[in-house]
């Protein structure tokens, strides 16, 4: 295996693996807050979620490899 192709991978799993984790916990805590302790909560007794981010990090890591293409040549299979 080609080591770019190898760090690549790495990449997306890693990338993949935190905003997975963080669409994870924002699910749950927006489904069931009581199972969280108050420790977990803001000043004003809410759950922080973090929905927005991982679709933030997601899509400027698609855009990078957009702008990573050469013109005319096909998009890397990831």
């Amino acid at each position: 295996m080609d080591i770019d192709r190898q760090s690549t991978l790495e990449y997306v799993y890693l990338i993949g693996l935190g905003t997975g984790a963080a669409y994870l916990y924002s699910v749950v805590a927006t489904l069931t807050p009581g199972w969280f302790p108050d420790s977990f909560r803001g000043h004003g007794g809410e759950l922080a979620v973090y929905f927005e981010p991982a679709v933030a990090i997601i899509a400027l890591v698609l855009l990078g490899q957009v702008f990573s293409c050469k013109p005319g040549a096909e998009p890397a299979a990831h």
